[in-house]
């Protein structure tokens, strides 16, 4: 079986998007229903729908803390995804700096020099790669605490 770093990874080089690539896997553990999660996460790829805001990888680890602490008691639900969330945030800048797509890529997707940029640099394999598997080692490490 896959781990669930080689999962995301497997999503996202078979055309899912950032976010779904990290939610994914985390969710059929939680046992969440999937076709629901990758529908919710569909336009979280590019940074929010390609504004390039805060990068799908972070959007998806979001997501995956805000489902495990749905299954917390009401009193501490979204006290502790809080928590969580601003925890998992300080990890990644703490790794790459910004958790922006716009300037995780240095490139305006939203262009046709951007878009070829992106494809002629590989930055999807070099950067959007990395930042999934980074919010999935930092997923594993916050969630490990609990």
């Amino acid at each position: 079986m896959l781990s669930i770093k080689d999962r995301s990874l497997a999503l996202f080089r078979n055309g899912y998007n950032c976010a779904q690539s990290v939610l994914l896997p985390f969710a059929e553990i939680m046992d969440a229903d999937l076709q629901a999660m990758e529908k919710v996460s569909l336009g979280f790829g590019g940074g929010m729908g390609r504004l390039q805001k805060t990068c799908g990888a972070v959007t998806g680890a979001f997501m995956v803390i805000s489902l495990y602490c749905s299954t917390l008691d009401k009193e501490v639900q979204g006290q502790e995804s809080r928590r969580l969330i601003q925890e998992f945030h300080v990890q990644f800048i703490a790794i790459h700096k910004v958790s922006d797509c716009r300037s995780l890529l240095g490139s305006d997707l939203n262009t046709e020099e951007g878009l070829e940029y992106v494809a002629e640099q590989k930055l999807s394999e070099f950067i959007c790669e990395q930042c999934i598997k980074d919010s999935v080692n930092i997923l594993i490490n916050i969630m490990r605490d609990l």
